[in-house]
């Protein structure tokens, strides 16, 4: 899925090379729901992409996860190179197996929780873990956005990079 923020009224969202999607934010509710491909998806009018997905295992808030073959999704890792092309972005919330989770694909996120260098952007880590030093066990290299403020973060994923 790319996601593809035209102006700050229009999202373009597309699904695979042939599906497309989009959306015209002026014309719609302050939020809206679709289904695309089993693909449930909310957009909200401060322009953050988010769907919700069953959890394969147990999963934890604010970790980067992937879509697993069975739908679900479990933690990405950078030292899988099966993830490359299946992460989607971060959870919202804790979810235990087979609970529903919500997952920001993109958009802004601002939790007291965190404390990143605002002068480094933020790459996939370990099990989920959102770090901002690249892993040196690392088989491929995730960019999974940029910090605004220490605590305060943009996902936006870019193309992965195999190492």
């Amino acid at each position: 899925m790319n996601v593809t923020v035209v102006n700050e009224n229009e999202l373009n969202i597309t699904l695979s090379g042939e599906q497309q999607l989009d959306i015209s934010l002026s014309q719609i509710e302050p939020s809206l729901s679709i289904e695309v491909c089993g693909l449930v998806t909310s957009l909200f009018i401060d322009g953050r992409v988010i769907v919700q997905k069953i959890a394969g295992e147990i999963i934890g808030s604010h970790k980067i996860v992937r879509l697993g073959d069975d739908g679900k999704v479990y933690y990405a890792d950078c030292r899988n190179l099966s993830d490359v092309e299946r992460i989607l972005g971060m959870t919202l919330n804790s979810a235990n197996a087979n609970g529903s989770v919500n997952i920001l694909l993109f958009g802004k996120l601002q939790d007291s929780s965190f404390n990143f260098d605002t002068s480094k952007p933020i790459y996939l880590g370990k099990n989920g873990a959102i770090v901002q030093d690249i892993d040196s066990e690392s088989v491929f290299i995730q960019r999974l956005g940029r910090v605004l403020k220490n605590n305060e973060i943009l996902i936006d994923l870019d193309e992965p990079i195999i190492l």
